[in-house]
């Protein structure tokens, strides 16, 4: 019987060869897997671990302006930090530190921020493992990562609002700047956070 008949003329043995020798239909491509938000942390730290060897003080103005062309802020030039809780029996032993960075993927305060980074076993980096990652890894850095480790307190008495700053990269077309990120702010999507395993 012609294959080019109408199927109602056709005999049931027929049609059913002609199933038997189609080609099948390939499958259809898996689903592509989606993350929920609370796991971007670690899937994004387990990607992006370097090394660094950091030394514990803060470099000299000039020698800062040589390592971050892009700008320095002036107040780095005579800068104290304070350790928040998590960091403050961290070792200052010259030595050899692994990194992760960290990227929520949402808006977020520096309290969240902190209680994600605690929850993957990590710590927050402090302002010369920030620099030493920094000079070690330009070309694979966020364009904005932090080190919520410790902080600058802009004034010397109690204000009505939070004058915390921490030590804070971005980057432009000039290249890397070193600055401050006021923590009166909340965090976005787009910023980064250095962290270290405890």
């Amino acid at each position: 019987m012609n294959k080019n008949e109408a199927p109602e003329n056709r005999s049931l043995l027929d049609r059913l060869i002609d199933l038997a020798l189609e080609k099948p239909a390939a499958p259809p491509p898996p689903p592509t897997p989606t993350l929920p938000v609370n796991k971007l942390v670690d899937v994004f730290s387990s990607m992006c671990r370097y090394d660094a060897t950091v030394v514990y003080a803060i470099p000299a103005l000039n020698e800062l302006m040589r390592r971050f062309p892009g700008g320095v802020n002036r107040r780095y030039g005579s800068i104290v930090f304070t350790p928040i809780k998590a960091c403050e029996n961290v070792s200052r032993e010259t030595r050899e530190v692994e990194f992760d960075l960290v990227n929520l993927g949402r808006n977020a305060s520096t309290t969240e921020v902190l209680a994600e980074i605690d929850k993957y076993g990590l710590r927050p980096a402090l302002p010369e493992e920030l620099l030493a990652y920094g000079e070690a890894h330009p070309e694979v850095m966020p364009n904005y990562i932090a080190a919520l480790g410790s902080f600058s307190q802009r004034h010397n008495r109690a204000d009505s609002y939070d004058s915390r700053d921490v030590a804070y990269l971005w980057r432009d077309g000039r290249g890397w700047h070193l600055d401050f990120f006021w923590l009166g702010l909340d965090w976005n999507a787009e910023h980064s956070f250095l962290a270290v395993r405890k």
